[in-house]
């Protein structure tokens, strides 16, 4: 009898041991687990930390680059970029680390770091160029004519062509603009006034959507660096000659000895006029003078911000225009070019944010040359800045 109630003792004491350990082990689960949970939230809390601090940090970047546009001197004027150019360091090239400028670490924190860059899309040919003025016209030639103004959309849609080829798209392709922009038109409902022509692109990639051929990512990539989609409706219908890289200038004026001879010749001094830079060409070439210019007035603005090693991207595209001031000298973004001061207006077209760093990456691969299908990049208009 006592052994047994000793047995039964030494199974109490067994179950007893076991619950415990089920007890420790569960609580050490739950502590595991715990902890394991803080350990995340807090990761997670860090990095939507770091990524609105990277937001704010890109476009911050933007801001800067939107004040060296309005601080221009515009010397001379009327002429985009001249060396006097507050923007000119920041044109055209690969992404600028401002970190490299902040020699004494006072800018910003350690692990922050911050790109920027501005493309000019002023010297890109816009798709929406080629969209014509009104109805048909039987009377007018189908075709471009360089004295003849109004089949000027013919010459955009032949120069867009010959960029297309040189992207290797199949020929005829953009002559499906022309065909486009009276088929695209909407349908007229009642109570509304006939729509004649289709509306402007208002990015490539709505061009893309419309256009099965330029849906072959390597072709929109290559083409993106030199075509843009911009509204045509503003002061800018023409392609500035002094910033155009070789291959707009060669799809322009169809010979690429020629476009290389403006490029040497603008790395000199930049063009006041396009008939400066177009003088000596023979008649053929006369309708060149009606497509260039020597001003920018629409550009995107990238930056890159770096926070602890999140990335986050943020473009503009924004529109610069020059407005008269009526009172006396002024102080950031006015200059004393003509009778008056004149101040810059910055109009902001465009928003774009993404996460990571693409952008700096593009616009590294862009200063080397990196991105096929397109040659020649290299002949940049600030090459030597």
């Amino acid at each position: 009898m006592k052994s047994a109630r000793k047995r039964a003792a030494r199974g109490e004491r067994g179950v007893a041991l076991i619950i415990v350990l089920l007890v420790v082990t569960l609580l050490t689960i739950l502590v595991v687990e715990f902890t394991y949970t803080v350990q995340v939230e807090s990761h997670i809390s860090r990095n939507s930390l770091n990524a609105l601090q990277a937001t704010y940090l890109a476009r911050s970047g933007i801001n800067i680059l939107a004040g060296a546009l309005v601080m221009d001197e515009d010397e001379p004027a009327n002429v985009d970029p001249a060396e006097e150019d507050g923007w000119l360091g920041f044109v055209n090239k690969g992404c600028v680390p401002l970190t490299e400028l902040d020699e004494a670490n006072q800018w910003f924190p350690p692990n922050w770091d911050l790109c920027v860059r501005i493309v000019d899309e002023s010297g890109k040919i816009n798709v929406n160029f080629t969209r014509p003025a009104g109805r048909p016209n039987p009377n007018l030639p189908q075709e471009c004519v360089p004295n003849n103004q109004a089949t000027l959309h013919h010459c955009w849609t032949d120069a867009l062509e010959r960029l297309g080829a040189q992207a290797g798209l199949p020929e005829n392709s953009m002559q499906e603009l022309t065909d486009y922009w009276y088929a695209g038109a909407p349908q007229q409902t009642l109570g509304q006034a006939a729509q004649i022509l289709a509306p402007e692109f208002g990015a490539l990639e709505d061009v893309a959507a419309n256009f099965p051929a330029l849906q072959n990512r390597t072709v929109f990539d290559a083409l993106s660096r030199y075509v843009t989609a911009m509204p045509a409706t503003n002061q800018q219908r023409q392609v500035n000659v002094n910033t155009a890289p070789l291959p707009v200038l060669t799809a322009i004026l169809d010979d690429e000895g020629v476009a290389q001879d403006i490029i040497a010749r603008r790395q000199e001094a930049p063009f006041t006029n396009a008939a400066e830079a177009l003088q000596g060409l023979d008649g053929s070439n006369l309708v060149a003078r009606r497509m260039f210019t020597t001003r920018s007035n629409v550009f995107r603005l990238e930056a890159v911000a770096v926070v602890n090693g999140v990335g986050k991207t943020v473009r503009a595209l924004v529109q610069r225009d020059r407005a008269r001031t009526t009172g006396g000298r002024g102080s950031r973004g006015v200059t004393t070019t003509g009778a008056a001061p004149v101040s810059w207006r910055i109009t902001y077209l465009d928003w774009q944010k993404e996460s990571g760093i693409r952008a700096a990456r593009e616009a590294d691969a862009d200063a080397d040359g990196q991105v096929p299908g397109l040659e020649g990049d290299d002949n940049s208009a600030n090459e030597d800045g």
